[in-house]
């Protein structure tokens, strides 16, 4: 059974990318599946790569604070929490006086 252990980092927001740590996760994504609070999958465009102890991602438009899970050979993991934030914002054209 796939089991989270930790993010890195703690808190994130949508389109930054995500280091999930744990075990059981297959050599290969595969048929296997992410899926955030909201609830939205991360797609095959948002994985950066793919390890039985590491998946990094980009953090999919959508995704909520709340549990994220991992699914395996349809084996789900335990919900892990994971805090999404709104993304800092992007300031142009400032002139400091």
């Amino acid at each position: 059974k796939p089991n989270i252990l930790s993010f890195t980092p703690q808190r994130t927001w949508a389109g930054e990318e995500l280091a999930i740590s744990g075990t059981s996760f297959g050599a290969e994504m595969g048929s296997s599946a992410v899926t955030f609070a909201g609830p939205v999958d991360a797609g095959l465009g948002d994985i950066v790569s793919w390890s039985d102890t590491e998946i990094v991602l980009r953090v999919p438009a959508g995704a909520r604070q709340g549990d994220v899970v991992v699914t395996v050979n349809d084996v789900t993991s335990g919900g892990a929490f994971l805090l999404v934030v709104l993304a800092p914002p992007e300031l142009y054209g400032l002139r400091q006086y």
